[in-house]
């Protein structure tokens, strides 16, 4: 009996396949576990922060296989609000004006010991007043509206500074003084009244960059339309500080939408409306009972309003709340 032997050529194809399937060693493709090369981070960031702890944003680029771990020095009360661990973080600060904050990164490989630092300044600054944005005709701003095709005039006024401005109208048109201080507006006519009116005013520190933005909202009536009736509103006149769940109301209209403000004869309190601010019905809180009033105001009285926006215009009206120890 002959016995066949495989000789090396024959055995050629099979070793060639071993090695292919990773049977064998010497291949040139990389392994996860190589150890990285972190690139030294460069840090991205705005050259200055509003003091009032508006958050900004600072980056690095992205480095795969890398963790990122951020530091913040120079002002105690600056914070990374987001994004700690990654390449990406907002950050925010309470500090004075002129402190210099230091934000700072270390990206570490995950393989390997391979690390590097980056940082930049981010300067601290009083960001610009926000303008008051004010229709100049007195009728418009008592009525809270205008109709379709109205044309008026809006101002806004900044404290001080080197500022620009930028104004943005929505439910209408900006017909001239963009970059100005006065604009000229035309009401639009909506899809359905009452429409609303947005003016808005941005103005922008020409040394720091930072913004502040004022604004005011106006309703585009129908001018064939009547407006509301005057609101009937019924609720407690009495009730103990910190009294919870007082329910005022007036009767539903249709078509309307409604606006509840409280206030102190003066200063306006959202703080104690809990719920149905702008429906027919809202919840409130007490006030506490001996608070300071307002200069000149009578002490632990309250005053509650209801607007009715209506397709023809407005109307409201108002109750007194005592409230007692």
């Amino acid at each position: 009996m002959t016995r066949k032997t495989l000789t090396l050529i024959a055995f050629a194809p099979l070793l060639a396949l071993a090695l292919a399937c990773g049977g064998g060693g010497g291949g040139s493709t990389s392994n996860s576990n190589d150890p990285v090369t972190v690139a030294t981070p460069v840090v991205t960031a705005p050259g200055y922060l509003a003091t009032g702890g508006v958050a900004v944003t600072a980056s690095t680029q992205t480095q795969s296989g890398c963790t990122f771990a951020w530091t913040l020095s120079g002002d105690a009360t600056a914070k990374i609000v987001t994004g700690q661990g990654t390449n990406t973080i907002t950050v925010s600060a309470n500090g004075a004006a002129g402190i210099s904050l230091q934000v700072g990164v270390t990206v570490q490989a995950e393989t390997g010991s391979s690390s590097a630092t980056g940082s930049a300044t981010i300067t601290e600054a009083v960001p610009p007043a926000a303008p008051q944005v004010d229709p100049t005709s007195l009728a418009i701003v008592n009525a809270g509206g205008v109709t379709p095709g109205g044309q008026f005039a809006v101002n806004a006024s900044a404290d001080g500074g080197s500022v620009t401005y930028a104004w943005t109208v929505t439910g209408g048109t900006l017909n001239s003084g963009q970059g100005t201080t006065s604009a000229e507006v035309t009401a639009g006519t909506p899809s359905a009244y009452p429409g609303t009116l947005d003016l808005a005013c941005m103005v922008t520190d020409t040394i720091t960059g930072l913004t502040a933005t004022g604004s005011q909202t106006l309703y585009i009536y129908n001018p064939s339309a009547e407006p509301p009736a005057t609101p009937v509103i019924t609720g407690p006149s009495t009730a103990k500080g910190g009294a919870t769940g007082l329910v005022y109301s007036v009767p539903a209209q249709s078509g309307c939408t409604y606006l509840w403000d409280v206030y102190n004869g003066q200063d306006q309190l959202p703080g104690i409306l809990t719920s149905g601010s702008t429906t027919n019905s809202v919840t409130i809180t007490a006030p506490a009972f001996g608070v300071a009033p307002a200069l000149g105001q009578t002490p632990n009285t309250y005053y509650i309003y209801c607007t009715v926006y209506g397709p023809g215009g407005q109307s409201y009206s108002d109750e007194t709340l005592t409230v007692t120890q």
